[in-house]
């Protein structure tokens, strides 16, 4: 009886726990800081940063992918914000991964112009999976005739689409515990049953 009961007991705290963890894919806001880090909440940024023209500067996210985490082909969006109008201060996103070495992107902007101070855009990007040990990235790059000063105020941010898994860790594995945890437990009263039948015969 005292068995039965803990592992009830046991039963309802995974299932709890389990559930509580299981959540549906949904999009994810990366606010973009001077650090040249994209974080997933605000933390207060200040500052700015200068990309000058025919430059490139990344940002890559806080945290390394836990294990292999794969986005399907889906549009990014996102805003930046520079410190003054200027038809020659333009830009495209490009969005992608970072081993540590290289960026590769899977899709880059159409080049936008930066004639308001806060500019929404937009990224196509085919399906990419950001391996363990790999970061989900971003590149800006100044493609006009000026230097771009971006406003790292809270306002510069990559927003993933709504099939976004979770990163940097997905919600697979939770369900594969989960499962596995179930399987356990029902295989532990299968048991059970087998001993009193067997000692029966």
């Amino acid at each position: 009886m005292k068995r039965r009961l803990v592992v009830s007991v046991l039963l309802a705290v995974m299932l709890a726990v389990g559930l509580g963890g299981v959540a549906l894919a949904a999009s994810q806001t990366w606010d973009l800081d001077s650090d040249l880090v994209m974080y997933k909440e605000t933390h207060g940024e200040t500052g700015t940063v200068d990309i000058a023209k025919g430059a490139t500067t990344r940002w890559t996210a806080e945290n390394a992918a836990q294990c292999d985490v794969p986005f399907p082909a889906d549009t990014w969006t996102g805003t930046l914000k520079c410190g003054a109008i200027n038809n020659n201060k333009q830009f495209t996103v490009s969005v992608g991964k970072w081993d540590g070495t290289t960026f590769t992107g899977y899709g880059t902007s159409a080049t936008y112009i930066f004639d308001t101070i806060t500019k929404s855009y937009s990224v196509a990007v085919l399906a990419f999976t950001v391996p363990i040990g790999d970061w989900l990235a971003i590149e800006v790059a100044s493609v006009g005739n000026l230097t771009i000063t971006l406003q790292t105020d809270g306002t510069c941010d990559v927003i993933s689409p709504g099939a976004d898994p979770g990163y940097p860790i997905p919600e697979l594995p939770t369900i594969v515990l989960l499962t596995t945890g179930l399987v356990a437990v029902a295989a532990y009263f299968g048991f059970k049953r087998y001993r009193k039948a067997y000692a029966r015969a």
